[in-house]
């Protein structure tokens, strides 16, 4: 039986600039779309910075046709190996790094200017700490909507070899509260949720 090979790469449109910021990016733990499919966020996992792009996906009748218009750079001395990531809403992200805590940001519109510039998170749950981290080498992370405003993400803690279970609450002031261990028993080195 003879196997068939096809070249399952999609195309993409982009302009200049932005091919350069893509091609720039280093080694990638996580890709993560919007809700809403318009932003696109990669994380470089040496260079410890999040890229964000303004994307549009059109159903094509053999592929998806795919346009990056636009992007940020985002950097912070809280990003340490960034390792997953997943968007809360169309407008803030929670960024799981290898080596420290968890932490939420807001993201500006792609493109806005400076295009380049360093982020603080505006929430995070500790990493380190022998008794008082909540997560440990947290890599993994998933989200999904509760209720208005509130939202449940889930953490795959590698050393702990449990996954963890977080809520957020957006607002004037985003609250997080740590829930505890959702599964360990016959966990190994969870890094997939």
């Amino acid at each position: 039986m003879k196997t068939e090979v096809w070249d399952a790469r999609i195309d993409y449109d982009a302009g200049p600039g932005v091919r350069e910021v893509i091609a720039a990016i280093g080694r990638t733990e996580d890709v993560k779309l919007s809700p809403d499919n318009r932003r696109l966020v990669i994380l470089d996992y040496f260079a410890k910075k999040i890229f964000l792009f303004s994307i549009r996906i059109a159903n094509g009748l053999s592929s998806p046709g795919v346009t990056l218009s636009d992007y940020s750079i985002l950097s912070s001395t809280a990003l340490k190996e960034p390792h997953g990531v997943a968007f809360v809403d169309n407008d803030h992200i929670i960024v799981c790094n290898r080596t420290a805590d968890v932490c939420v940001f807001r993201l500006p519109v792609p493109g806005e200017h400076p295009r380049e510039r360093t982020v603080t998170p505006l929430a995070s749950i500790k990493g380190k700490g022998f008794l008082s981290a909540k997560v440990l080498s947290p890599g993994s992370v998933d989200c999904y909507k509760t209720a208005e405003d509130c939202y449940r993400f889930l953490i795959c803690n590698n050393r702990w070899n449990a996954v963890t279970s977080h809520t957020i609450r957006l607002g004037d002031s985003i609250r997080i509260r740590n829930e505890g261990i959702l599964l360990e028993e016959r966990l190994r080195i969870p890094d997939g949720i």
